[in-house]
């Protein structure tokens, strides 16, 4: 029986077999680096049972429009006054539809009794405290920060932070 020398399998004896070395199969996978896109809007009209539909259809849109669906969608709450159930309902309907297109719904209001009200359990599940900010800037931080990878703050996430959010008005 022979016995291949050590060196040798390490230069070259797996390549001649079609398997890429380990470092090599990681970059050739789709999804390495995994994709680090997240879409930041900011509702220009209130939401309220009235809006909630046409706002759920407006993100579901933009999402689309943005190509591959993005890992993140940060939503910015901050012209609606008052979270009413018809609003929660349709937040909690397009968070389910961001689900299943592998995407994740944080939502950013500065008063507390809003983010209160967003959390809270209805006939469908609550949304989660987690996903509920009260800046733009501490969901935009949260958001990079549960990407896969490391959270380094680079130019383009400082560029992220200082950068208003896309605007999104109703037809």
């Amino acid at each position: 029986m022979q016995v291949a020398h050590p060196l040798l399998l390490r230069r070259g004896a797996l390549r001649r077999l079609g398997v890429p070395p380990r470092g090599e199969a990681q970059c050739q996978s789709p999804v390495w680096p995994p994709p680090r896109r997240i879409v930041c809007l900011r509702l220009t009209c209130p939401l309220s049972s009235g809006t909630a539909d046409d706002v759920v259809q407006a993100v579901i849109n933009r999402v689309h429009a943005a190509g591959p669906p993005p890992c993140i969608v940060v939503l910015d709450l901050r012209h609606t006054r008052a979270i009413d159930d018809d609003a929660r309902r349709a937040l909690q309907a397009l968070q389910d539809m961001l689900a299943q297109g592998q995407s994740r719904l944080r939502l950013a209001h500065p008063a507390a009794e809003a983010r209160a009200a967003l959390t809270v359990d209805g006939p469908l599940d609550a949304i989660s405290p987690a996903d509920v900010h009260g800046s733009l800037r501490e969901a935009l931080l949260a958001a990079h920060a549960s990407l896969p990878g490391p959270a380094l703050v680079t130019s383009a996430i400082r560029r992220l932070l200082t950068e208003p959010p896309e605007l999104l008005s109703l037809p």
